[in-house]
């Protein structure tokens, strides 16, 4: 791989200033270097070797403050019961109002 890896290097550094969902998958990669080089390799040793370069992205975290009652979380799920005897699906929704947390407020 190491031949490609300048043209590799030149796609993933492109791909950076790219829209995420316009941006090369390995397996792109892969068809490029077959159509514009005649690669002979296989696709899985194109990713592995893709994956070795790419650079990862830093993990961000938004931390969500607010008072009691100002905000509030909203979850949808299913569930099977079993009502008469009988399994139901049924649709689940919960809501969770934030509430402060401090060392002198029970957090339950």
């Amino acid at each position: 791989m190491d031949p490609y890896r300048a043209f590799i290097e030149n796609i993933l550094l492109e791909d950076m200033k790219a829209p995420i969902k316009q941006r090369h998958t390995s397996a792109r990669i892969f068809e490029r270097l077959s159509d514009e080089y005649g690669f002979t390799g296989g696709e899985s040793t194109v990713r592995h070797y893709v994956r070795k370069l790419r650079v990862p992205l830093p993990e961000c975290f938004l931390k969500l403050e607010a008072n009691p009652g100002e905000q509030m979380q909203v979850d949808f799920g299913h569930a099977e019961v079993s009502i008469d005897g009988q399994r139901v699906k049924i649709c689940l929704s919960n809501i969770a109002l934030s509430r402060l947390s401090s060392p002198f407020q029970p957090n339950g």
